[in-house]
């Protein structure tokens, strides 16, 4: 008896889309790094506003590895750490649409 592991195959962990602006409208920047940027949205379809991380794919961005980043994000549930709410993919693009938090 040990513990379940999910079956997250690579489809169900992101939805694709063409042009993410279609589900989000962009509002500000709210930082950058290396890899990635980080802007508030407001989502169209609820007007519910996120943080979007927006990281570039690129030969050094590993599928694998982002893969096993999102797993444990999606797991950790704490009122301290931000709340993964949804992935989505471009051919372009990884977007992690995150819980906003405002006041740092």
């Amino acid at each position: 008896m040990g513990r379940k592991e999910e079956d997250d195959s690579s489809s169900s962990w992101k939805k694709q889309t063409s042009n993410i602006r279609k589900t989000f409208i962009f509002m500000e920047a709210l930082g950058s790094g290396a890899f990635s940027e980080v802007f508030l949205v407001k989502q169209r379809s609820t007007g519910k506003l996120f943080a979007l991380k927006c990281i570039k794919k690129s030969p050094l961005t590993r599928d694998s590895s982002l893969e096993n980043e999102i797993a444990v994000l999606k797991k950790i549930k704490h009122e301290n750490i931000v709340t993964l709410e949804d992935i989505y993919e471009s051919t372009t693009h990884f977007y992690l649409v995150m819980q906003l938090v405002s006041g740092g």
